[in-house]
């Protein structure tokens, strides 16, 4: 057990990665109840974040301006840290941490090294990012054991899951799959033709409900692909973060790219395939278990083939 400490944790973007920071306030507090633990990041984090049981404080920013991270960097330095953990090491995140003037500032090796007392090498093979983020705390004195994923919903956020069981089809349907065919970076998506192909040829020979997830700005491309199935799919209906994890919960089987949303399927508790081209550390955003599989292509996700996928389904 390590002595009380004034913690701060620092991981500001993206949704995935702040998720995937979640085990580790968790296994913080399983150490000694009586540290208190401060989180600092984008107000993105806020949804999954709030009413944690494992936080005593968030800390969002979202404001660019000098004056706001001024005052940011004045009001982190008046709560007299005792230590710091910064999951990133970006620019931002590490000059945020050393104004801290915390006495212990954990980081991995960056060019940002300066920003920190302690200096942890990253392991030269990736390995899961909740193992790699639990390297930090193993440094620090702590042991943390459990890697799931904490993102709490309750019955409330079912309302878009009960939307989609007004479905006769949907509802009587043996098995039911999400498909997220998104990503924001253009190389790690597999092609939309592919994801068209493999949901009808769920529906046609496993008598699947298909149900395509989407966030933000991605509304036009799901109705694109329903509008190209020659069989009858779903869309989600829009959902926040909670209510995602909650529809993923009652599903069987995402299949996606390695995005966000991948990521809220973990911690759902559904069975995840996650499909990754050369440009995706595939091991290290995946638990790799039985429940938890990935498919990779090594020259381009584009050459992933339907049958390679349907394989792995199989």
């Amino acid at each position: 057990m390590v002595a009380a400490q004034n913690i701060l944790m620092i991981q500001l973007r993206q949704l995935g990665d702040i998720l995937l920071t979640t085990p580790c306030l968790r296994a913080i507090k399983a150490d000694n109840p009586q540290h208190r633990i401060s989180f600092l990041t984008h107000s993105m984090g806020r949804e999954i974040l709030r009413d944690s049981p494992y936080l005593d404080e968030l800390i969002t920013y979202n404001d660019k301006t000098r004056l706001a991270y001024c005052a940011l960097a004045f009001s982190l330095r008046q709560r007299k840290f005792t230590l710091v953990f910064d999951f990133m090491a970006n620019p931002r995140s590490a000059s945020l941490a050393w104004l801290t003037r915390c006495p212990r500032r954990y980081a991995f090796s960056t060019k940002r090294n300066w920003a920190f007392t302690h200096i942890i090498p990253r392991q030269i093979d990736s390995d899961y990012i909740v193992r790699e983020k639990f390297e930090l705390l193993k440094a620090a004195g702590f042991s943390p054991q459990d890697e799931s994923l904490l993102m709490p919903w309750d019955t409330a956020d079912l309302a878009p899951y009960q939307e989609l069981l007004a479905h006769d089809a949907f509802r009587l349907a043996p098995m039911h799959i999400a498909l997220s065919p998104t990503h924001r970076r253009e190389n790690r998506r597999w092609p939309l033709a592919s994801y068209i192909t493999l949901a009808e040829r769920l529906v046609r020979e496993k008598n699947a409900a298909v149900v395509w997830t989407w966030g933000p700005g991605e509304e036009a491309i799901i109705d694109e692909l329903i509008r190209s199935c020659a069989v009858p799919t779903f869309k989600s209906p829009r959902t926040n973060l909670r209510q995602l994890t909650a529809l993923l919960a009652q599903l069987e089987l995402f299949i996606g790219n390695a995005n966000g949303a991948s990521h809220f399927a973990v911690a759902a508790g559904c069975a995840t395939l996650k499909l990754c081209g050369p440009h995706t550390e595939a091991q290290a955003w995946s638990p790799l278990t039985h429940q938890h599989r990935i498919v990779k292509a090594w020259d381009d996700i584009k050459n992933l083939s339907v049958e390679t996928v349907w394989s792995a389904i199989c």
